[in-house]
């Protein structure tokens, strides 16, 4: 299994881009009085859609090849194109968090800046003790202190421990996904002047993080 990242390029930029959460909760009802309990548990997933505008044939195929290298064996590496970086001012390079343990919701960052902010919903990824890197979303407002330390709220939580010093990365901080449905295929307008027009396309994605 391998991991391709997105082409860059005017070929490969969506129309638009969607992306959220797919949320792993469980829901408990007493037969009694109906109450309910609704509990998180591990396992919250980033869910995108891309949607591909109409596109010529060459610009389009060249996406097809893209998307037939990944299939349904492989994976995609992917940034929020929406949000490169953040809103916040924190520093984008030399950032690293302290330790930190497995399903926690918080983390403290180290060489932010002096008095410098992250806001709601920026997103940073962060180095993971057995490998890999996780993407996190920044849930409440923090402002680092005049020595650069800023404690943050994440979602979704640690699916696994941080190490001291572990890197972070602020700019175009990617996660890897799989393709939800890997049969993908175009509709032409073949007879359209100039050459055919594929109609827009739709291509969803979700986290993968099974290792």
């Amino acid at each position: 299994m391998a991991a391709y990242t997105w082409p860059t390029g005017r070929d490969h930029t969506p129309a638009s881009m969607s992306m959220g959460w797919d949320v792993q909760a469980l829901t408990n009802v007493s037969p009694l009085n109906a109450a309910a309990q609704r509990v998180e548990v591990p396992g919250r997933r980033w869910h995108a859609v891309l949607q591909m505008p109409e596109q010529r044939r060459a610009a389009r195929l060249a996406l097809h090849g893209y998307l037939g290298k990944v299939g349904g064996d492989n994976l995609v590496t992917l940034h929020d194109m929406s949000a490169p970086t953040p809103r916040g001012t924190c520093n984008l390079t030399g950032v690293t968090a302290n330790a930190a343990a497995a399903f926690a919701t918080s983390l403290t960052l180290n060489g932010c800046g002096a008095s410098t902010t992250l806001l709601a919903g920026d997103k940073f990824s962060v180095a993971l003790t057995a490998g890999g890197t996780q993407l996190v979303m920044v849930t409440d407002d923090a402002t680092a202190s005049g020595g650069g330390v800023m404690a943050v709220t994440i979602r979704a939580m640690l699916r696994g421990a941080v190490s001291a010093a572990a890197a972070v990365v602020l700019n175009a901080p990617t996660t890897t996904w799989r393709l939800v449905d890997p049969n993908i295929s175009t509709r032409w307008r073949p007879g359209t002047a100039g050459g055919p027009i594929a109609d827009p396309l739709t291509i969803e994605l979700l986290e993968d993080f099974s290792g």
